[in-house]
């Protein structure tokens, strides 16, 4: 088992098990929208099936290793943020899409039904800890309710990246099942959080892929204006990833592994068919 650190993101639904059938799965496809937004904003193409667990009302993912988090962490919050307000901006039968949101880092495997080490534990006894959900009740203008570790509060959010004010996050005590530690939330107004130049572009393109059944799967699609990230107006985030060469970690599934995890290919997805002769961090895809 290859443990590696690496960055947790975990979503939950506010109210999933109120909503009928129908809106359910509204929000379904409403989350898949807003988190497929907002990873690609924060660079990412695609997700590996072996790096995300599908929980109903919400999800999981296991962020590659070697990232720089001063820049993606940031880029990702702005993009939940914005990838809601979009969503919400034409309803289904699930109605407003609220969610709250978790992060946390540290030494990850995957093992033979999910995913191995603290991290994980961490990012979803956050997500449903008592401050975070009474946070996001008592904040009826926010749509996001996100809480992030002390560490990455510290490491991270303290840099004051724009748009993501560590002034705006409040510190809280932790205490779930057998975990206690410290967070920050952050509750953001609803509202558009990204550039039009960026998000108009980046929306189409999702919303593109969704209809063909394949969210977060190849590139962006081309034509006037062409690909906002390669035009970032915070920096250029991804040329440290290009300089890193792949494949040399040694890392590998078992013979015959693979990304496809079946499915109508008509509905909403965000799997590739590769194979993972290759680490993590050739499996995601950035935007270069």
């Amino acid at each position: 088992m290859s443990f590696r650190n690496r960055l947790c993101l975990v979503t939950d639904v506010k109210g999933y098990s109120t909503r009928p059938a129908d809106g359910q799965a509204d929000v379904q496809e409403r989350l898949l929208l807003a988190m497929t937004f907002a990873l690609r904003h924060a660079g990412f193409r695609r997700v590996p099936a072996r790096d995300r667990q599908d929980r109903g009302d919400g999800r999981f993912y296991a962020l590659p290793s070697r990232l720089d988090e001063t820049r993606v962490i940031p880029r990702l919050i702005l993009g939940l943020r914005h990838g809601l307000y979009l969503a919400n901006r034409d309803p289904g039968p699930g109605g407003r899409l609220r969610i709250r949101a978790a992060l946390a880092r540290g030494a990850l495997a995957v093992g033979a039904v999910g995913f191995v080490g603290q991290p994980a534990i961490t990012s979803c006894r956050m997500v449903d800890s008592q401050p975070l959900k009474d946070g996001l009740d008592g904040a009826d203008a926010a749509d996001l309710a996100l809480i992030a570790t002390d560490e990455l509060y510290q490491d991270v959010i303290k840099l004051e990246y724009p748009g993501v004010p560590s002034g705006e996050f409040t510190s809280v005590s932790v205490t779930v099942k057998e975990y206690t530690g410290t967070g920050w939330v952050y509750l953001p107004a609803a509202g558009p959080a990204v550039p039009p130049s960026d998000s108009d572009f980046l929306w189409g393109a999702v919303l593109a892929g969704a209809a063909a059944g394949t969210v977060l799967l190849g590139g962006l699609p081309g034509g006037a204006g062409g690909d906002p990230l390669s035009d970032d107006p915070y920096g250029d985030f991804l040329d440290e990833w290009d300089l890193l060469p792949g494949g040399d970690e040694g890392g590998s599934a078992p013979d015959g592994a693979s990304d496809d995890d079946g499915g109508d290919s008509g509905a909403l997805s965000d799997h590739d068919h590769d194979d993972h002769d290759s680490d993590d961090w050739d499996d995601w895809d950035d935007v270069s």
